[in-house]
Order: C-alpha cells, then sequence, then structure tokens
C-alpha cells in the first residue's frame, strides 16, 4: 500500500509540553526521521496571537527552522489555524504576511496545511489562494468532520479542486469515528476531489490506527502520524504502528526508534498521560473535545468523578470546541445578575466557622478535627463532599459546580442533609434541605441583598462569604492543603484569600491543619488545649 506518513510530534505533540521542545530532542528528532527516511515533518504551528507563552514551535518562524541541520530532501510544513490570518473573521492581508514574509522560493517550508472548522472554511480558501502565489503547496485540513453533511463535503471538495488544492485533509478532532465513518468519508471526498486526501485520527476510541488503514483502503494518499501517538488528549495515530506495517525494510534500524522514545517520551507519556483511557473513550463516544479531559487529568482539583459529570453534563455549554474557561465553565454559570428571595441566614450569626476542604490532611488529622467540632460545635460547612469525617458532624455541604453537586447526590455512599448552594443547581431531592443563596461572578466580595457577589466561581469563595454572615472573627480552616503539582492553582487560590481578606479586614483566617495557602496556621492540638476559641 503506497501512501505518505506526515510526522507531526513537534506540531501536534506540542500541545503536551506547550511546544517548548529542547533542542537536543529536536536535534536528535530529526536524526532519528532521517536514519528511518521520513522525509514529510509537519514542524509546528505558526501562531499569530501572542497572549499566552508558547514555545518556539508554536510560531516555527524562519528563525526557529534555520536553528536545526534539516535534509535537503525532507518535505517541511507548518500548520496555521485559519483564525490566526483573519480579523473579525475576515483575511487580514497585513497578519497572513506577518506571518509568511518570505514566498516558498526564500524560505525553508515546503507546505502549509490550514486548519479550520466548518465556519472558517470560506476565509481558509482566500488564505490558500495567497499561499499559493507565493508558491507554497496548501492543504487546508477540515476539523470536526463529524459535523459535515454530504453537501459540506461535496463543496469542499469541488472549492478545493477549483483554487488548485493538492491534498485536502479531515480530522477526527473529537476522537469518535469507526472505521465505516472514515471510509464513508473518503469516498464522499474523491467524488468530488481529484487530488490528495489525507486523515488526521485521534485516539479516544483507541481506532486512530484503525481508522487511518481504513482511510487508505477507500483511498486515502495520506496519514498523520506522531511519535508514540504524542498528541493533545488521548494522542493520535503511532508513526511507529505505521512505519512497522508499512515502511519498515531490512535495512532499518527499529532499535533507533526505541531508543528515541525510552531517551524522551516514554516518561514524558507517563507524565502527561496521553493515549487511551477510559476518560478519552467516554469523551469520544459523547463527542466532547479531547482537551477538556486532557486539562482535567493535568489538574489536581478534579477527581474522576468530577471528569465522568463534567462528560455527562451537556447542559450548560457545547463541549465539541474546546475552550479552556468550560473546564471552569461556572464562570459563565454566574455572569448575570440572579433574580430571586432575599438571603436570610441569620441563624449563622451567634457561632465561629469551620471550613473543611478536601486534602489529605482532612483526613491525617481527622480524629483531632473530629474533637475540636465536639468540643466548640462552630458550624461546620464542608466544601463539595468526602467521607473523611462523621457526617453527623457537618451542618452543611456548599456547591457552586453543578456536575459535583449532581455527583455526589449520586454516589449512595455520601448522604446530604442540608446543602448551601445558587437556585439554579439545585436538584430536587427528598432528602436533602436547600439553603438558597446565589451568586455573581464578578470582581469583588460583596453582600448584596438577594445575592453575594465574589470574584471568582471557586467554591472557597463562595463559602467565605458564607462566613461572614457570623460577628464571630477567627474563621478555621482544614483539609486546605495545597496544590503540590500546580504553582498557578496555589497562585489563584492565593489571590482570592488576599481579596476576601480585604474586602473583609475583621475576619481571620486560620489553618487548622498544614496548608501551603497564605493562611494564618494554628495547630490544632494547641488550639484544642485552649479554653476557647471565641
Amino acid at each position: 500500500m503506497k501512501f505518505n506518513l506526515l510526522e507531526c510530534t513537534l506540531r501536534d505533540g506540542g500541545y503536551q509540553v506547550n511546544w517548548d521542545f529542547d533542542e537536543d530532542f529536536v536535534n536528535d528528532y530529526l536524526k532519528l526521521c532521517s536514519n528511518l527516511d521520513l522525509k514529510n515533518i509537519e514542524f509546528g504551528f505558526r501562531f499569530f496571537d501572542n497572549s499566552v507563552w508558547r514555545g518556539e514551535f508554536a510560531f516555527t518562524t524562519e528563525e526557529v527552522i534555520n536553528k536545526y541541520k534539516i535534509n535537503d530532501d525532507v518535505n517541511l510544513g507548518v500548520m496555521l489555524f485559519s483564525g490566526q490570518a483573519t480579523t473579525e473573521k475576515k483575511l487580514d492581508p497585513q497578519k497572513l504576511e506577518y506571518l509568511f514574509p518570505l514566498d516558498s522560493k526564500s524560505s525553508r517550508v515546503n507546505f502549509v496545511r490550514i486548519a479550520t472548522y466548518l465556519d472558517g472554511l470560506d476565509v481558509s480558501y482566500e488564505i490558500a489562494n495567497e499561499l499559493i502565489k507565493k508558491g507554497f503547496d496548501v492543504s487546508i485540513n477540515l476539523m470536526q468532520i463529524q459535523n459535515a453533511d454530504e453537501k459540506v463535503i461535496k463543496d469542499f471538495g469541488e472549492i478545493a479542486k477549483k483554487i488548485n488544492l493538492k491534498s485536502i485533509y479531515f480530522a477526527d478532532s473529537v476522537g469518535c469515528l469507526f472505521p465505516r465513518d472514515v471510509k464513508d468519508i473518503v469516498e464522499k471526498m474523491k467524488t468530488s476531489f481529484g487530488g490528495d486526501i489525507g486523515i488526521h485520527a485521534h485516539n479516544n476510541l483507541g481506532l486512530a490506527f484503525i481508522n487511518s488503514v481504513s482511510a487508505l483502503e477507500a483511498g486515502a494518499t495520506w496519514v498523520d502520524g506522531t511519535l508514540t501517538g504524542m498528541g493533545r488528549g488521548p494522542g493520535n495515530t503511532l508513526t511507529e504502528d505505521m512505519f512497522i506495517n508499512y515502511f519498515q525494510n531490512k535495512n532499518t534500524n527499529f532499535s533507533d526508534l526505541i531508543d528515541f522514545n525510552s531517551k524522551y517520551l516514554d516518561k514524558l507519556k507517563y507524565e502527561k498521560k496521553w493515549g487511551s483511557n477510559p476518560f478519552y473513550f467516554l469523551a469520544g463516544k459523547n463527542k466532547i473535545h479531547p482537551s477538556y479531559i486532557q486539562e482535567m487529568l493535568h489538574d489536581d482539583s478534579f477527581n474522576s468523578a468530577d471528569i465522568v459529570n463534567f462528560i455527562d453534563s451537556t447542559n450548560f455549554l457545547d463541549k465539541e470546541s474546546f475552550d479552556l474557561n468550560n473546564v471552569n465553565f461556572t464562570e459563565k454559570l454566574y455572569s448575570k445578575t440572579p433574580e430571586t428571595n432575599e438571603i436570610k441566614l441569620e441563624k449563622l450569626n451567634d457561632k465561629s466557622f469551620l471550613l473543611l476542604g478536601s486534602g489529605k490532611n482532612l483526613n491525617k488529622y481527622g480524629s483531632d478535627l473530629e474533637l475540636f467540632i465536639k468540643k466548640f460545635t462552630p458550624t461546620v460547612i464542608q466544601l463539595n463532599s468526602n467521607n473523611f469525617l462523621n457526617k453527623d458532624l457537618i451542618d452543611y455541604n456548599i456547591f457552586l459546580n453543578p456536575n459535583k453537586l449532581a455527583t455526589e447526590i449520586n454516589n449512595h455512599e455520601i448522604k446530604l442533609r442540608n446543602v448551601i448552594c445558587p437556585s439554579m443547581i439545585a436538584i430536587e431531592n427528598e432528602t436533602i434541605s436547600y439553603e438558597i443563596v446565589n451568586v455573581k461572578v464578578d470582581n469583588n466580595f460583596s453582600k448584596q441583598k438577594f445575592f453575594l457577589e465574589l470574584p471568582s466561581s471557586l467554591v472557597l469563595g463562595y463559602a467565605l462569604m458564607i462566613s461572614t454572615f457570623s460577628n464571630i472573627e477567627n474563621v478555621y480552616l482544614a483539609g486546605f492543603d495545597g496544590y503540590f503539582t500546580s504553582d498557578q492553582k496555589n497562585s489563584e487560590v492565593n489571590i482570592l484569600i488576599d481579596k476576601f481578606l480585604k474586602s473583609f479586614p475583621n475576619k481571620k483566617l486560620i489553618s487548622l491543619t498544614p496548608s501551603q495557602f497564605n493562611l494564618d496556621q494554628q495547630s490544632i492540638t494547641g488550639v484544642i488545649r485552649q479554653k476557647s476559641i471565641i
């Protein structure tokens, strides 16, 4: 079977390392490709946007390319998201010129792939025309192909043929396709397009390899691959699988490939968790963009139940297109001013507060905390829920995230009784008594007559505001260990704490268990020894 294998590790694999590859990695990668006679390499993206930090292979400028020794016979390419060359969804000639200042004769880049969603196809044709004028081989990669009907695919092929594209691609962006779907798409493309057809397969369902083979059997001529499948979410078709099956010959030293992976990628794959797993499988079945799962797997604040519930919940957002803000979509959920009854929490006035997080220290110091609660009888509020402490000692569970509340209601090991939450996420349940306190996420902490204003959707901020209904100065916390693998999350919580203390200078936040956050800390043993905490 004759076809072209496009090696995309530096481009698609960049999603796992923010396109920040070491020079030694790249140099050894290029040597490996040369040894394996892999002559088609997509070197990276060409981004215009520089609003967040990314490594050099997100930009893949001529200066970056020229740092490396690339054999003359290598067919070298970059990928361009159509939106990077547009302003208000229209072609921006200045942006495109900035991104591609050289023509193909002066550039080391041989080909450009334009990646686009359905709504960006029209402008992608315009971009392609301009890049063809500069002498580049141009292809358009249609993402989220599962949303394209027969007419869209037919028109795509016809227009691509008309503007002299040598190849067109489709991407199984959410990893939901089966071999029969892939064959059908290729056959439809062939009816209207006479050039080469390629596939970019994602491995959510563990079908990336067989989907790639199915595309070839149906008439495709290009297949994307990455080493170890390195790529966004579950990753892609493995270059190794395609190579072993179709390119390996007697003169190939396959140990070079094994040695490279052992040196650079095996450990990284274990750390970053690409490759198919039950979460990605569920996401693929539910047509959810794999980047959501990737983000949650890398975030200590999400457990398995949280991820599964996110997958199952479709009430609040469109999950086929990735938006990082949607991972914590409660920001959007509470962006509008709520209309409800006046907040009434008078019964909390005369007690101190103990707020319980979900850190491991809650379990470690559980017996001491139970003694503390029995001795001083504070109002005990558990953020979300867990099974670390005796449920009879907890006065309220507090929720902002509808998925977390749904998870705990469906968890038969956890018995919720008194819940504080906004009205829009309360789930009717005969065993639960609700205290409805609505919120609006804005810039500050403040009390309004009908809602609480919070600077973020972190449930800790919600709980801290509930504590202001008590006149007692001290607010005690336990189980707020901090995030040992995420400085960003620690910083986010610390900013929240700082804002709260500035808004309510009469309050004092005291952690009774070890914490990485910027909290005053007191030994729970020492506090218990005292006669009074008030």
